[in-house]
């Protein structure tokens, strides 16, 4: 995802094949971001029933805690680039859906779920 952004901005200084290679890393962060969101077509199932992204049982917030960060990163270098959706298998996300999914991660976390 972080990668991402030198090809979502551009950079004066990288050749044709150095910005083929930056956009086969925005590629793989859409293919995460598309990973995440929960109504996307390709959707991981490793979640909890009231929505949080769950891996392991050990150290379970941190993977929830970094899809967050990340969420909110590619859609702030979406925002900022006015890229207006990512496609998920023909499913269109704005910023804006993946925001909320980053905030529905920390809310959950801070004790907005079924468990209160």
């Amino acid at each position: 995802v972080l990668l991402s952004r030198i090809n979502f901005f551009g950079s004066k200084q990288a050749s044709n094949a150095e910005n083929m290679g930056l956009k086969m890393y925005r590629d793989t962060a859409e293919a995460v971001i598309c990973g995440l969101l929960p109504d996307s077509p390709s959707a991981t199932a490793s979640r909890t029933g009231g929505g949080l992204v769950w891996v392991s049982p050990w150290n379970s917030l941190q993977h929830a805690t970094n899809a967050a960060f990340l969420a909110v990163v590619y859609s702030d270098y979406m925002l900022t680039s006015r890229t207006g959706a990512v496609q998920c298998s023909g499913k269109s996300y704005s910023p804006t859906d993946i925001r909320n999914f980053a905030i529905s991660q920390v809310n959950y976390i801070l004790g907005d779920n079924p468990m209160k």
